[in-house]
């Protein structure tokens, strides 16, 4: 085969990429300037690989061997970007065949050509300056892969057991996961570090985070059985991941979004393990209000668990409940339950407060953590109303603090319905004093934290009207 052949050859390979490269680059940008939302990231990078194609083919074209070079490295770089599903293994065997061709084409024109003293058709020129600016160029774009591989983010959807250590200790530092839940499907589109992108379902949540275009970690969620419907906003294809959102009831934006990748399947695997999960956690007032597209009544929410929306007597607290209390020591066998009040609504263990016949205390469930903080009768100095408020229209609950002579302190919420938040507090300072010792009332006045103070509902107590 002679000179004029290889030379023919590659150069067709030059041009398809030259093509290829410039409806990327205009494309990607067309679609940037026409204030597309969606995709943005999709076409950025539209954007970038077809400059960097386009400047490639050029040099190609004009029997850059270093130019055929870089372009097989560029193009050969899709499953480290776009997984290794079969499609994008197949799309990016295609472009390293048609590119080795051309580069075989291309360095056999050169020792055609060089040992017979013939000119290389082409601009030298040229030659040169792709090779000089995107040699930089596409060794940066391996070492960010190299880079993207030790940071263990897979390029696909992983079950939550597969879930790097270090990644799962990330988000419980922020609060995305709590020790209390169990993944289940987790996706990253991020390069670098996780911290860029986020996309988690769990036994409990589905969500996901992001950083803004203010630098800042964002990110949304919804509790698993509040989701009414899940829309696909985009498809997705081999290299940008599918968009979903996801809606509660009665809500008209979004109050999660998630993206997923559409290899090996991953957004019906996602999707169907989460509807399971949703329809298992669905409570029949959320069913009534998605169907009805209304506002999620949560006091009936609470009734359908069977818990009270205000302070009941210890004889109605159910006996899962009172099972609950004594497997969590919250409550002892011998002991009695003079008043409760939770505040959960799927169960007690959201947060409550109980007085029985030798304690009085209350538990609290945040960031998937529940802290608790019990009062022996007679040893409580000080109980406050924690956030008095001047409002004339009556609040639907009312915050209180309690603290004892070790400057222990609760900060506890009661229900204002049929007084009972008034029954409660006088009921807690009635035992608390008939309870008192000498020793235990000389230990808070130790403390000069016994100032008089009016009970809720007229009297007067014991126990004082500030903690310090």
């Amino acid at each position: 085969m002679d000179s004029t052949e290889h030379f023919r050859r590659f150069r067709i390979i030059a041009i398809i990429y030259l093509c290829l490269g410039a409806f990327s680059l205009l494309s990607g940008t067309a679609a940037l300037f026409a204030g597309t939302e969606a995709n943005q990231e999709l076409y950025l990078g539209l954007v970038v690989v077809g400059a960097i194609m386009t400047v490639c083919a050029i040099g190609a074209y004009n029997a850059s061997r270093s130019a055929f070079i870089l372009l097989l490295l560029l193009m050969g770089s899709g499953p480290f970007v776009g997984g290794w599903a079969v499609g994008t293994v197949v799309i990016t065997a295609l472009h390293a065949g048609a590119l080795a061709f051309g580069t075989w084409h291309a360095f056999a024109y050169w020792r055609a050509q060089k040992p017979q003293g013939l000119p290389v058709r082409g601009n030298g020129v040229l030659r040169w300056a792709v090779a000089g600016l995107m040699a930089p160029v596409c060794l940066g774009l391996v070492v960010l892969m190299v880079w993207h591989q030790n940071s263990e983010i897979d390029v696909e959807m992983v079950a939550g057991s597969d879930i790097p250590p270090a990644h799962l200790d990330w988000m419980i530092e922020q609060k995305f996961l709590f020790r209390s839940e169990l993944p289940i499907y987790f996706y990253s589109d991020a390069i670098a570090s996780i911290r860029e992108d986020g996309n988690l379902l769990t036994d409990k949540f589905v969500g996901g985070w992001h950083v803004d275009d203010d630098g800042e970690l964002v990110s949304s969620w919804v509790a698993l059985g509040e989701v009414c419907r899940v829309e696909q906003r985009t498809e997705g294809d081999w290299l940008t991941p599918a968009y979903y959102v996801f809606y509660e009831a009665g809500e008209t934006d979004p109050s999660a979004e998630i993206f997923l990748p559409v290899s090996q399947n991953a957004p019906a695997r996602f999707l169907e393990r989460f509807n399971r999960l949703n329809s298992r956690h669905q409570d029949r007032e959320v069913a009534d209000a998605c169907r009805e597209n209304r506002a999620i009544d949560w006091s009936r929410v609470a009734a359908n668990n069977g818990i009270h929306d205000r302070v009941v007597p210890g004889d109605a607290v159910t006996k899962s409940q009172r099972h609950w209390l004594l497997g969590e020591q919250y409550l002892l066998p011998e002991e009695t339950i003079s008043l409760f009040y939770s505040y959960g609504t799927y169960s007690i263990a959201k947060g409550g407060s109980m007085l029985t016949d030798r304690f009085f205390g209350g538990w609290l469930e945040t960031h998937g953590q529940r802290d608790s903080q019990w009062f022996r009768l007679g040893e409580i100095c000080s109980l406050t109303e924690a956030d008095p408020t001047d409002e004339d229209e009556a609040p639907s609950s009312v915050s209180y603090t309690a603290t004892d002579a070790e400057e222990n302190w609760l900060t506890f919420v009661l229900s204002t319905k049929d007084n009972g938040h008034l029954r409660m507090i006088d009921s807690v300072l009635t035992a608390n004093l008939d309870a008192q010792t000498e020793a235990q009332l000389a230990a808070c006045q130790a403390k000069r934290t016994v100032t008089a103070s009016s009970a809720p509902g007229g009297g007067t107590s014991a126990v004082s009207s500030e903690a310090e």
